[in-house]
């Protein structure tokens, strides 16, 4: 449990929502140990993470489960009577409720207060008086030790119990005189205190902080310091067929025999109709030899949780054709851990837990080399939803693949649910959506019909790239800079992403059809790329588009596109965006409803220089150190002013382009801005745009519009 609970740390590709959820699973409590001497005869040790309260416990309190509630309930009626509803009463309640309205079967079971006297007492050993000691539903056999002593002055629970039970509340400890409660308000008669505090009423311990109480109690009162885990043993054995066989056999005079490893592994005889377990009516197949003497047997007819399979199924994946062995040891040395896992979060606390001890134990045993962690990723989807619940045929909550797959195709349904979210994420079915994508899928593969029929031009194979007008340049840059930002998101699993970039490149290439004179050698690879980008999501329509582009072979083995994006391409992209803005912030302040020119200048060189000075020097008064460079001196009033605002929004200060690939990239995205208002576009250096290239900056161009 140790280990399970502080790898989780490293476990840096797990989402945190996971390991949070194995942390609480396994439990992490650091507190103390402490033995109470009862009347019975018998020591209880108790866990504690407040021994600072010790002085306080007014009674002493035992699971149902607890061995020594057991032993008292073989001796007592009223203590066997509460233990049997209390380790019953849930399940009667639950046979009560199918027969009946279910809330009068439900006030059936225990209430939290409820507990039975024992008539036996526990030693205080802080006081050294007898304490009574109940059986009480509250307290959990799987928690600390499955017994306490109770503070009912410091406990919110023990305070409900000893008030239903008229037990004697006594405070021993107090606010700090720095806490924020002022002591006389605190009346644990109505409610108990539970902060740290300052002890009160513990004889030589008062005064002491919680914090130094607790540090001296252990010594004092023979105490353990330890960590307590909430994980608890596992019990695998299963009444079922379904189920790997546990290897052993009974023999009347040898008692529980394993099998002999050389007969390993025992598999399941052909499954018997009976009522109750199977095995148990397998006759010939339980009917064996005792391994050690030799006399008649029979097989355990109990199988293992399924869950030990799933613990370990990937190590045997590596290795399929052994039939002496699980798996071999140096081939899933060698593959493990798993590079990505994907599966329901509902796992989280069982199966993700069991493979991961499955692999520590089979570590220990030798049986895997260097690796003790099964799962190097962990991905969890989401659930799909209909009308903002879960889809669930037993409500009739559901959308039924046959007949969305008919009329719409399996692709379309694939589209939709990567579209929506991500995928580690919950989202709503809905029908707008379903069409969205039906009718995105419909377009795509109308355009690359188009293109192959040779509607938008033959392809020049013999053309020079550098050859390009600006406006092919800048749709071949977005055609290379969406594959690679889909490639990225593909491989982060953000595949709502990756396809938002496809569906952009496919409106600008059809933009850029509509309203230019396309190259066709650009358009065609925009198509061939969104085709390999779609594959994996929609992959019986890129094989339709792929064919009709003349691939060879099938889309599914051809080369994914070249992932490397233009060099400055986010920067460019900023600079592009934050310039078409301006323009339509300019028109609509100005009220220019018909604009004729737009006039874009770029800022001069000495500009560029001095926002790359400010965005990487550590200067503390930046005006000084601009108007102490003679680069910038000779600028005068105009770089001091500059620097003054650049100084001002020092820590927003981003990477821009020089002064000649800025101007360049405007060029390349200016048809986009004359496409949308209708008018010509000419893009500027600061030596042409005379006094208009006073407001430039670098990354925000001045604009003039007429």
């Amino acid at each position: 449990a140790d280990e399970l609970h502080e790898a989780l740390d490293r476990m840096d590709g797990w989402p945190e929502n996971v390991r949070e959820m194995q942390r609480n699973w396994i439990g992490h409590q650091e507190g103390d140990a402490v033995a109470f001497e009862l009347t019975t005869g018998d020591s209880v040790e108790i866990f504690t993470t407040r021994l600072d309260t010790i002085h306080g416990a007014t009674f002493f309190a035992l699971s149902p489960g607890h061995p020594v509630a057991q032993d008292l309930a073989g001796e007592d009626e009223a203590v066997a009577e509460y233990v049997h509803r209390a380790e019953h009463g849930d399940r009667e309640a639950r046979s009560a409720s199918e027969a009946s309205s279910g809330d009068a079967a439900r006030d059936e079971g225990l209430p939290q207060t409820s507990g039975v006297f024992t008539g036996e007492y526990a030693e205080n050993p802080a006081t050294g008086e007898e304490i009574p000691v109940y059986v009480a539903d509250y307290v959990l056999s799987d928690i600390g030790t499955g017994a306490l002593y109770a503070v009912p002055a410091h406990d919110e629970r023990d305070h409900a119990f000893a008030r239903e039970h008229d037990i004697p509340i006594r405070q021993v400890v107090e606010p700090a005189p720095d806490a924020e409660v002022d002591p006389a308000d605190v009346d644990v008669e109505r409610a108990a205190y539970t902060e740290d505090g300052v002890l009160a009423n513990s004889g030589e311990y008062d005064g002491l902080t919680s914090e130094e109480a607790r540090e001296a109690f252990v010594d004092v009162f023979d105490g353990e310091r330890r960590v307590e885990r909430s994980l608890r043993d596992w019990c695998i054995s299963r009444q079922r067929y379904w189920g790997t066989p546990i290897p052993f056999v009974e023999c009347p005079d040898c008692g529980y025999v394993p099998v002999p490893e050389e007969d390993l592994p025992v598999e399941l005889p052909a499954f018997v109709r009976t009522t109750g377990n199977p095995l148990d009516a397998a006759e010939e197949w339980k009917q064996v030899e005792c391994p050690d003497c030799g006399g008649p047997a029979e097989r355990e007819t109990d199988t293992m949780d399924t869950f030990v399979d799933s613990s370990w199924y990937f190590l045997r994946y590596i290795s399929p054709g052994m039939d002496d062995a699980p798996f071999d040891t140096e081939q899933a040395s060698d593959w493990l851990p798993v590079d990505q896992y994907v599966g329901g979060i509902e796992h989280a606390t069982m199966h993700l837990i069991y493979s991961r001890f499955f692999t520590k134990v089979l570590a220990d045993l030798g049986m895997l080399e260097g690796v003790r962690e099964p799962f190097e990723n962990l991905l969890t989807q989401g659930m799909v939803r209909k009308g903002g619940t879960a889809m669930s045929s037993s409500t009739g909550n559901v959308v039924s693949p046959r007949p969305f797959v008919e009329k719409h195709g399996a692709d379309t349904g694939r589209l939709f649910m990567l579209e929506a979210a991500r995928p580690e994420k919950d989202f709503d079915w809905t029908e707008e959506g379903a069409r969205s994508a039906h009718e995105f899928l419909q377009g795509v593969y109308a355009l690359a019909a188009e293109v192959a029929s040779g509607a938008v031009g033959k392809v020049d194979t013999d053309a020079d790239a550098d050859d390009r007008a600006p406006i092919d340049e800048y749709v071949a840059r977005e055609v290379s800079a969406t594959a690679a930002t889909a490639t990225e998101e593909f491989e982060a699993f953000r595949f709502n992403h990756a396809l938002q970039a496809v569906r952009e490149l496919v409106s600008l290439v059809r933009r850029y059809r509509d309203e230019t004179t396309p190259d066709p050698t650009v358009v065609e690879r925009g198509v061939e790329t969104v085709t390999k980008l779609l594959a994996p999501v929609a992959p019986h329509v890129a094989e339709e588009m792929w064919d009709e582009l003349g691939g060879e072979g099938l889309v599914a083995e051809a080369d994914w596109p070249g992932a490397d994006p233009p060099a400055s391409y986010d920067i460019e992209r900023r600079l592009v965006e934050n310039t078409r803005e301006d323009v339509r912030d300019i028109v609509d302040v100005a009220g220019i409803e018909d604009p004729e020119e737009v006039a874009i200048a770029v800022a001069p060189a000495w500009k560029h220089e001095v926002h790359e000075f400010a965005r990487t020097s550590d200067a503390d008064n930046l005006v000084g150190a601009v108007m102490g460079d003679e680069r910038f001196r000779e600028h005068g009033e105009a770089a001091a002013d500059f620097a003054k605002d650049l100084a001002a929004e020092r820590e927003a200060l981003s990477e821009t382009l020089d002064p000649a690939a800025e101007r360049a990239a405007l060029e390349r995205a200016a048809w986009l801005i004359e496409r949308e208002f209708g008018a010509d576009v000419t893009v500027l250096a600061a030596g042409e745009a005379g006094e208009s290239a006073a407001d430039a900056r670098p990354g925000r161009p001045a604009i003039r519009i007429e």
